[in-house]
């Protein structure tokens, strides 16, 4: 491929111009929305930190034998370890750049979830022997998982709740689009009109806001796997006392400020996004 030497574009330049007006507008908007967000994301770890660190702190549980309680706090301790890293990304402004890090830490979620589970035997003496949960795995293990408590809240006369499964398979896929650096993936990070690439931090506000919310949803799905683990360890009365306040913070921080890509009028194809006081 050859190319030729010129010089930007007249409506590069001004689209670049344009976009700085829009970022420093739509950041005075919006940079209240990320701090509450970040401040809860931060706030739910720091309860799970708390209390996954009193386990070894106040007793004589020993997570080094090769029990199934001892995997399930080593993998509660993994993932509030990977949840605190999303924050400081954040807080530095990466956007896009995080979904390898929310893959993981999604897997790790679901991992837990696994060792959380008495039936998954085998997947147990799996992670034991220092294996791991490749995606088919962990897929057919969660849907077992499903399809036995469907059958247990039948038996009791309940009707069971939705199914997760495709809505994990489309998470993982969206997060593994950019973690295996497709094609599409790799184009979050340049735009076009602008003839930009994001070098780590990202300046368009609008964007980060979009990845700050989708750091939220990801701790809430640790807040409540660790907090089912940090239940069956310490008794039923920390559910009341240290999931639902973490995760009533978190919900309060999304239903208050809102970082939705509908909420924010996000559209990824375009440079120039429109001001968020005309929506």
């Amino acid at each position: 491929m050859r190319v030729r030497r010129q010089i930007l574009p007249a409506e590069v330049k001004q689209a670049r111009a344009a976009q700085r007006r829009a970022d420093v507008h739509n950041n005075a908007l919006i940079s209240a929305r990320i701090a509450a967000h970040l401040t809860a994301q931060e706030g739910a770890l720091d309860r799970l930190r708390d209390a996954h660190a009193g386990i070894v702190n106040g007793t004589d549980f020993d997570p080094l034998q090769k029990t199934r309680q001892g995997a399930a706090w080593l993998l509660a301790g993994r993932c509030i370890s990977l949840g605190y890293a999303l924050p400081v990304l954040l807080r530095a402004g990466v956007a896009v750049e995080v979904a390898p890090l929310a893959r993981t830490l999604h897997e790790a979620s679901n991992a837990l979830r696994i060792m959380l589970d008495s039936e998954e035997h085998e997947l147990h003496r799996r992670w034991l022997r220092d294996g791991y949960f490749s995606p088919k795995l962990m897929e057919g293990a969660l849907k077992r998982m499903e399809d036995r408590m469907a059958a247990e809240m039948i038996t009791q006369g309940h009707t069971p709740p939705g199914r997760t499964d495709e809505l994990d398979r489309k998470l993982y896929d969206e997060w593994s689009r950019i973690a295996h650096n497709r094609r599409s993936g790799v184009l979050e990070s340049y735009h076009a009109d602008l003839r930009d690439f994001a070098y780590g931090a990202e300046s368009d506000p609008l964007r980060r806001g979009v990845w700050v919310g989708y750091g939220t949803q990801v701790i809430v799905e640790v807040t409540v796997t660790v907090g089912a683990g940090l239940t069956k360890m310490l008794g039923p009365g920390t559910w009341g006392t240290l999931v639902e306040p973490a995760v009533a913070v978190l919900d309060t921080s999304e239903r208050d400020h809102p970082l939705d890509p509908i909420a924010l009028g996000f559209d990824p194809q375009r440079a120039d996004h429109e001001s968020l006081e005309s929506r």
